[in-house]
């Protein structure tokens, strides 16, 4: 009596590869995830391509439990070179998707104000005015007409 098997070389062969780049994929992960040491696992890229260290509050801002849909949760860059919603490179990244040939900075207090001043010239662009105090922005008008 002859059985017949339900699965072809090919789908055998197709299997295989599948899970030989799962553990792959694992085990790059593993070892990208052991070079953090003991430093924090996200970093900060800037819109000019640079890459620093968080400051504190950002630290705990990405340590905080968000639920799922909520729209205040910090967005992550799923690499390097991805471009958020501006356009623009800049955003929180894991540290491990840095290329290694970009030097990753330690936090300094100008950063926040050259950021504050990229957000406002971009609100600005896109037709909006931001109403700032103490360096915060705390509200956006849309220019009439704009």
């Amino acid at each position: 009596m002859k059985t017949n098997n339900r699965y072809t070389i090919r789908d055998r062969l197709s299997i295989w590869i599948l899970l030989f780049g799962v553990i792959f994929k694992g085990i790059k992960y593993h070892f990208k995830r052991k070079k953090l040491g003991n430093n924090f696992e996200y970093v900060y890229v800037m819109s000019n391509g640079s890459v620093r260290e968080l400051n504190i509050e950002e630290r705990a801002y990405l340590n905080t439990d968000f639920h799922g849909a909520d729209s205040g949760r910090p967005y992550i860059k799923d690499n390097y070179k991805y471009k958020n919603g501006w356009g623009d490179i800049s955003g929180f990244c894991y540290r491990y998707d840095i290329p290694k040939r970009i030097n990753i900075l330690p936090y300094d207090n100008k950063y926040k104000e050259i950021e504050n001043n990229e957000i406002i010239s971009k609100l600005t662009k896109f037709g909006y005015k931001p109403t700032i105090k103490d360096g915060k922005v705390i509200n956006i008008e849309k220019i009439s007409g704009a």
